[in-house]
């Protein structure tokens, strides 16, 4: 068993021995060395070395290391020790046994090597810049974040701020997409020919209402800087409702400042006015707006609605679209893509880059 690739896409799990009530769960071993999904500054880095496991803290030094390792439940188990600052011994038993693209709720973080480059630039996947500059956009990315099922489908293209660090929601063909200022361990998915503006963001993570709380801490047991402080309380996770995913779908217009309710759906065809507060479903080809959002028309009528929605145009190249033109009339354009499915009209490139195919470029620079 390749150990590395097997940690690098596996949830990791923790318990030490002596004491039950200290765990970590679902963390994850990110491929450029950090770890993930988890905020402890004794578990900051990672390295493996002759099949050992370490943990490092943020100053570098070994407080964990799993020398040993064993098949367990379709998966591993890890046997080691942390050293706490009082220099104590616990020993410690891990697994990972669940598979991270179970969820596409956690972030890895990818350094943008000249390999990682040279992949986007082969499955013509662009990056532009939000502001006038004559640098190569991807001249100031560090590093890229994306969630285990992330996957970009040719001639797509983001447009990034001038940061070091961009993390990358999942995107189609010929879609564009503004990067949001705050996305990360949301699970989320965009169609093809999406116009995506700047300042489109996510509600947060939905808090339990029926509880005798609506505080986090009835069901998050390691919130800093509370995590491990009590023996008696036991928190149940409430937070299935966010883990569920939010689809975009195909040639959706979202304006500027929009806020979406995590779950929900827009429809193809749709269209988002600026400033719009969404907390349901968006039908396809509805124009809708407000706060709340609600639907102020249709683009078209319903029989044309009906028809666009079997033609299932945006599953084309729009560049094969012969004889068609930017203003044709919605009738005209069923009418011609009909005729044109039967000689010049093509199917979209089916090239994109996957999770995966970051893993194997990052290895290999």
């Amino acid at each position: 068993m390749d150990l590395w690739h097997f940690l690098t896409t596996h949830y990791f799990t923790y318990r030490q021995a002596d004491n039950p009530n200290y765990f970590a769960t679902q963390l994850v071993l990110d491929p450029s060395g950090y770890v993930a999904n988890y905020l402890n500054g004794n578990e900051f880095t990672w390295s493996l070395e002759n099949q050992t496991l370490s943990f490092h803290a943020r100053d570098g030094h070994i407080t964990t290391s799993f020398t040993a390792v064993e098949d367990y439940l379709g998966g591993l188990r890890l046997t080691g020790a942390f050293k706490d600052a009082d220099n104590t011994i616990h020993e410690l038993a891990s697994t990972a046994t669940q598979e991270i693209g179970d969820l596409a709720r956690v972030e890895i973080g990818f350094p943008l090597t000249n390999r990682i480059k040279q992949l986007f630039t082969d499955n013509h996947i662009y990056f532009a810049r939000t502001q006038i500059d004559s640098r190569n956009a991807l001249d100031s990315i560090q590093r890229i974040y994306v969630t285990p099922t992330w996957q970009m489908q040719a001639n797509a293209c983001y447009k990034i701020s001038p940061f070091s660090d961009v993390w990358l929601p999942s995107v189609g063909s010929y879609t564009y997409i503004e990067t949001p200022p705050y996305w990360h361990h949301v699970p989320i998915s965009f169609g093809n020919y999406d116009s995506i503006a700047v300042g489109v963001s996510l509600m947060g993570d939905q808090h339990p209402t029926d509880r005798f709380t609506t505080s986090p801490l009835s069901g998050i047991n390691r919130l800093e800087p509370w995590s491990q402080q009590s023996e008696d309380f036991t928190p149940i996770m409430y937070d299935k409702e966010n883990l569920k995913s939010t689809t975009i779908g195909h040639d959706v217009w979202i304006g500027s400042d929009v806020l979406l309710k995590r779950g929900i759906t827009i429809g193809d065809g749709a269209i988002v006015a600026a400033k719009a507060v969404v907390t349901k479903d968006v039908p396809p080809y509805a124009i809708v707006g407000g706060v709340p959002a609600k639907i102020i028309r249709y683009r078209f009528p319903k029989d044309i609605i009906e028809q666009l929605q079997q033609l299932k145009w945006f599953n084309y190249d729009y560049m094969s679209f012969k004889g068609i033109s930017g203003d044709e009339s919605i009738e005209s354009f069923i009418k011609k893509f009909h005729a044109g499915l039967d000689h010049d009209i093509r199917p979209l490139s089916q090239n994109k880059v996957t999770f995966a195919d970051l893993v194997a470029a990052y290895r290999t620079e």
